[in-house]
C-alpha cells in the first residue's frame, strides 16, 4: 500500500476534484453535507475559528498495488486506521472517504479537516510523512495486504533518474524531452482537461501500468517538470551565450529568447 499526503488552505478545490471525478464512489465520513460545496462550508465554519491554522486542509489517498482490491468495508478500516494511527480522533476531526473507480489501481482519498471540531486544536504535521508510512505498514498487517516490492521500488527509481536524465538532454524542449524518455523504453502521456489544460503527466514503460509523474515526486508531476524544463532551458541559453561571446570579444550581446518551453506550458496551462 501507498499513502500520500498534502496540506492546503481551501476545501473547496479538493473536494471537487474528490467527489466529482469520475467513478468517485463516498464510502463515508462525518458530516452532514451531501454535496461538495456544503462539505466545504461545513468544515470552513470550524476551521476558521482557529486562525492560526494556515492549512486546515489535509488530503489523504492511500493506493494498493495493481491487481490487488480491497472491498469497501476494507477501505473504511483502513481509513479509520490510518487516521488513529496519526494521533487524528475520526470523531472528532471533520472527514469524508472517497473510493476512484477510474484507475488500474484500487485507491481513495480521505479530506479531513486538521481543525478538531470539539477543542479547535489543529492535528500534528510534524514528520507527518514519516508517521503515515508506519500507519501504512500497520494497515498491510491487518489486511493483509503485500508490501509495495523492491523490485517496484527500484522499477521507480530507475524511472526518475531517466526522466532526470531527458531533461538535461532536452535543453528546455519538450518533444525532445520525450524523445529522449521514448529511447530509455518510457512513453510520455499528458492528462488534459476538457477546457484543453494540462492537468497532470504520467509515464508508462511496456507491459506496465502508466505511473502519475506525482507519484514518484513532487517534481516528476507537471508543474515540477515545467520547472525542471525551464531550468534546462535557461541553462542551454546561457552556454549558448557564452560559446557566441567567445566568436565575438568585446562585443555586447542582445539577450538569447528562452526556448520552446516558456511558450508551450504557457500554451496548455492557459
Amino acid at each position: 500500500m501507498i499513502g500520500k499526503i498534502s496540506k492546503g488552505q481551501g476545501f473547496s478545490p479538493t473536494l471537487n476534484y474528490v467527489m466529482q471525478k469520475d467513478g468517485a464512489q463516498p464510502l463515508g465520513g462525518n458530516v452532514a453535507g451531501q454535496s461538495p460545496a456544503e462539505i466545504a462550508s461545513e468544515m470552513q465554519t470550524i476551521a476558521q475559528q482557529n486562525q492560526r491554522c494556515a492549512k486546515p486542509v489535509l488530503h489523504v489517498s492511500l493506493s494498493v498495488p495493481p491487481g490487488q482490491r480491497l472491498t469497501d468495508d476494507q477501505w473504511r478500516q483502513a481509513a479509520d486506521r490510518w487516521m488513529r494511527e496519526m494521533k487524528i480522533d475520526p470523531d472528532r476531526h471533520q472527514h469524508v472517504i472517497v473510493r476512484h473507480t477510474d484507475a488500474q489501481h484500487d485507491h481513495i482519498h480521505i479530506v479531513i479537516n486538521r481543525v478538531n471540531s470539539q477543542t479547535l486544536a489543529v492535528a500534528s504535521d510534524q514528520n507527518d510523512r514519516r508517521r503515515s508510512m508506519t500507519a501504512v505498514r500497520q494497515i498491510e498487517k491487518e489486511l493483509g495486504l503485500s508490501a509495495v516490492s523492491d523490485s517496484e521500488k527500484g522499477r521507480r527509481a530507475a524511472m526518475r533518474q531517466a526522466i532526470f536524465e531527458s531533461t538535461r538532454e532536452s535543453k528546455g524542449d519538450f518533444n525532445r524531452f520525450a524523445a529522449a524518455l521514448q529511447k530509455r523504453g518510457i512513453d510520455v502521456k499528458l492528462n488534459q482537461a476538457s477546457t484543453s489544460k494540462v492537468t497532470g503527466i504520467s509515464y508508462q514503460q511496456p507491459g506496465q501500468a502508466p505511473v502519475k509523474g506525482s507519484d514518484l515526486g513532487k517534481s516528476y508531476g507537471w508543474a515540477g517538470l515545467s520547472a525542471r524544463l525551464q531550468k534546462s532551458a535557461d541553462f542551454a541559453a546561457a552556454q549558448q551565450a557564452r560559446a557566441i561571446k567567445k566568436l565575438l570579444p568585446g562585443r555586447r550581446l542582445l539577450p538569447i529568447p528562452r526556448l520552446s518551453i516558456i511558450s508551450l506550458v504557457k500554451s496548455l496551462t492557459r
